[in-house]
């Protein structure tokens, strides 16, 4: 699935953070969905009683770069290869096959 690739990678990059992973019912739906936040950008959190409370970016993007720059930190390598770069698929044909009809 790419887009759990995806959201792993901005993970890893700081980009991203889960607040609250979600769970699934028994019958394969979403009972509680997986609630992300941005840390670059200002994020409001719900109270259960009272006003909400608003807080800064947490800029956790900037750790995981400055890591990579300094060569502390290795990207993560990619778990598929590009489209351009797999080999194609060539059907296998079969001549003593004797097709029905013939």
């Amino acid at each position: 699935m790419r887009s759990r690739r995806t959201i792993d990678l901005l993970i890893d990059l700081g980009l991203v953070i889960i607040e609250h992973q979600g769970k699934y019912n028994g019958r394969g739906g979403r009972k509680d969905p997986t609630r992300y936040r941005v840390t670059y950008l200002k994020h409001k959190h719900i109270n259960a009683s009272g006003p909400p409370s608003y807080f800064h970016p947490t800029n956790d993007w900037i750790k995981a770069e400055r890591q990579l720059m300094a060569g502390t930190r290795k990207p993560k390598a990619p778990q598929h290869k590009a489209p351009h770069l797999r080999k194609p698929k060539i059907p296998v044909i079969n001549h003593d096959r004797i097709l029905p009809g013939c």
